[in-house]
């Protein structure tokens, strides 16, 4: 069983859900591998961000991607969990890096669904091996989706 779905909470850029379904599904399936899973995805504004990362990790202001393993003891295989994200740090980091902030949006995303299957960033060897995995994913992910399918109308 497979069961996405995403929020879009923010106003700052309008999002096209279903594009980053797809691509969310798409790299499920043919890079993951994962066949079982309930996954939530939220698109929010800097202040809930900002929120989120004082009440649950005691840091103030708002960050990237906050994301919330809720993966049962009694059902191991099922990927379950919530990614929170903020499309205005996003917007922030695509400036910074000089990259498009759909592309960093997905980022986020595919850093958060490595995050559920167990890939850690607290050292720095892990972190460079994540963030290897997660360029991969992108260059993959590039080459399927255009990045203007991601924005839109808001939804």
């Amino acid at each position: 069983m497979r069961e996405i779905v995403l929020f879009n909470r923010q106003r700052l850029r309008p999002l096209r859900l279903p594009g980053f379904r797809a691509a969310i599904i798409d790299t499920l399936q043919h890079q993951l591998r994962i066949q079982d899973c309930e996954l939530g995805f939220h698109f929010v504004s800097p202040r809930r961000m900002a929120g989120l990362n004082l009440e649950f990790l005691g840091h103030s202001g708002p960050t990237d991607v906050i994301t919330f393993d809720q993966r049962e003891t009694n059902r191991p295989a099922l990927v379950r969990g919530e990614i929170f994200i903020c499309v205005a740090v996003a917007l922030e980091q695509a400036r910074e890096f000089h990259t498009d902030w759909r592309e960093e949006v997905l980022r986020y995303a595919l850093h958060g669904l490595l995050h559920l299957l167990g890939w850690d960033d607290l050292m720095p060897q892990a972190r460079r091996r994540m963030k290897a995995r997660e360029n991969q994913l992108v260059r993959w992910l590039g080459q399927r989706f255009p990045l203007q399918e991601l924005s839109g109308s808001l939804r």
